[in-house]
């Protein structure tokens, strides 16, 4: 109803784009999800290890990096304001596909990304109260309906997903069960939610290089270096804590890794756009933009040397077969048949 409602008032080319990102927040999250183990997936819930530690960077340690690399490197005020918005948002679902691409641990990174986005709601408000007078005037505020309709999205995305999944599993003795399998809903549902992902990133990065009048490649160097340093930040945090204090396996210390460091660029974006109008919205929505590409790539590098490595196992068995079916598997075959040990790195 709600997304029906901004649909009416959609006017610029931000206004569909923010549509086209909720709708493919669901898609995308309805297409991973219907992958995971559910046993797995609620072991995660029930013994919230790796959850918890995901809520601590997101929600306690993001948002002060990002205050403090803004005040470091004195950026400025509208900058600032994107940056902190940034920091404050829940795991994003791209974490996911990253997760699925190399073959980490899929069912703990959709529930620390669901976790995350249901407590959006304070904490984003939090961090957004405390940080923002820091930094500029207190006029910025959250638009509520836009985070309502991003998480709900998300949500029902997961929901949607798992009864999927709880349906075409092979304990499954509903009569619809046969059906779904026939029609290869779980393989459409994927290819759908990877379709919506791809299309929503070029979108954004039409709208963000051709479109806005302050394209992303005209942002100041401080941007740069802050994105850059954010990363790193929350790689050495989330890794210290997951693999050396709570010692979580090699996958799901990747996997934290990977969710705490990718924010909801898309949820960022659309708090942006509807708190910040004309100019302001457009110079501070690159920021984000910035953000999602600078990050990207350093998941890709890492990612790429944990699987050359063998930092990421292979857990497969005969029910399971996440690490042969990842992307990277499909992708780089000679680089995965048989990865090296940790030791030989």
């Amino acid at each position: 109803f709600l997304l029906s409602f901004k649909v009416l008032f959609c006017s610029t080319m931000a206004d569909w784009l923010g549509v086209v990102v909720v709708v493919s927040i669901f898609l995308v999250m309805a297409g991973f999800s219907c992958t995971v183990d559910l046993p797995k997936f609620f072991s995660y819930i029930k013994k919230p290890r790796g959850i918890l530690i995901g809520l601590i960077s997101q929600y306690v340690i993001c948002p002060l990096t990002a205050y403090s690399i803004c005040r470091i490197l004195n950026i400025s005020s509208l900058h600032s304001m994107a940056f902190i918005v940034m920091g404050s948002c829940p795991g994003g679902t791209l974490s996911n596909f990253w997760c699925w691409f190399f073959g980490a641990d899929l069912e703990l990174s959709i529930a620390m990304t669901s976790s995350s986005s249901l407590l959006s709601f304070a904490f984003l408000s939090m961090n957004c109260i405390i940080y923002i007078p820091l930094v500029a005037d207190s006029s910025m505020k959250v638009d509520y309906v836009s985070l309502t309709i991003s998480v709900a999205a998300l949500i029902c995305g997961v929901m949607c997903g798992l009864c999927v999944s709880a349906v075409t599993s092979a304990d499954s003795k509903k009569a619809c069960a046969s059906w779904c399998v026939k029609l290869r809903v779980k393989s459409a549902l994927v290819c759908v939610g990877a379709f919506c992902m791809i299309m929503t990133l070029c979108l954004g990065a039409y709208e963000n290089t051709l479109v806005s009048s302050v394209p992303v490649y005209r942002l100041p160097v401080e941007i740069y270096i802050g994105a850059l340093m954010f990363n790193v930040v929350s790689w050495i945090f989330t890794f210290t804590i997951s693999y050396f204090i709570v010692q979580l396996n090699n996958n799901q210390c990747i996997t934290v890794c990977i969710e705490c460091a990718n924010q909801n660029i898309g949820l960022c974006i659309a708090v942006i756009l509807l708190t910040m109008h004309g100019d302001d919205g457009e110079i501070a929505v690159g920021v984000p933009m910035l953000y999602g590409v600078v990050n990207a790539v350093m998941i890709l590098f890492f990612g790429t040397l944990c699987r050359i490595c063998g930092f990421i196992q292979n857990n497969d068995d005969d029910k399971i077969q996440k690490y042969a079916n990842s992307g990277f598997s499909k992708l780089c075959p000679c680089l995965s048949l048989q990865a090296v040990s940790t030791d030989d790195c």
